[in-house]
């Protein structure tokens, strides 16, 4: 998906777009990997080139992507972690 939302000749690209824009809009967290986003990179730097490769993860970097665990929902945890 990260591939389709970036490259405009994807056959994909309009509805992994609009389904992107849709997440942001309201507000979903978004959880990837680097493996992932190593993936992408390679592809977008292979299909479309190094200058939309590097506007790609500059992107990814200034994203901050976290998780948030509730540590009650654990049995036999409480309090903060050590």
């Amino acid at each position: 998906a990260w591939v389709a939302i970036v490259n405009s000749k994807s056959a994909f690209h309009l509805a992994a777009q609009t389904y992107f824009n849709y997440l942001l809009e309201v507000n979903a967290k978004l959880v990837t990997n680097n493996v992932e986003i190593d993936l992408a990179l390679a592809r977008i730097r292979e299909e479309r080139g190094l200058k939309l490769a590097d506007q790609f993860i500059r992107i990814i970097d200034e994203s901050i992507l976290t998780i948030h665990l509730n540590q009650t929902g654990f049995p036999g945890v409480s309090g903060e972690m050590p």
